[in-house]
């Protein structure tokens, strides 16, 4: 992103999400693991969608929403049994 390498991003958008839909993502399968889910995919395409706008704004924007997505889950994971 501080390189306002467009492609790069959004390849990288693209990555992750696909991540997110492999076998191996789903740790959980209760409501509230859906829905980190489902943000983060949303973010991914948010992040995808700016970059291919070259919109340096949104895509900072995407990517810092992304990461608390990505905390907020984490957190959830590790305070869940």
């Amino acid at each position: 992103i501080t390189m306002e390498d467009y492609a790069a991003i959004e390849v990288s958008a693209r990555k992750l999400k696909q991540l997110s839909q492999a076998t191996g993502w789903f740790a959980r399968q209760t409501p509230e693991y859906e829905l980190f889910t489902a943000e983060v995919r949303r973010q991914t395409d948010a992040l995808e969608r700016a970059a291919k706008n070259r919109n340096i704004d949104a895509a900072t924007l995407a990517y810092f929403q992304l990461t608390v997505s990505c905390v907020s889950c984490h957190k959830y994971l590790r305070g869940s049994k």
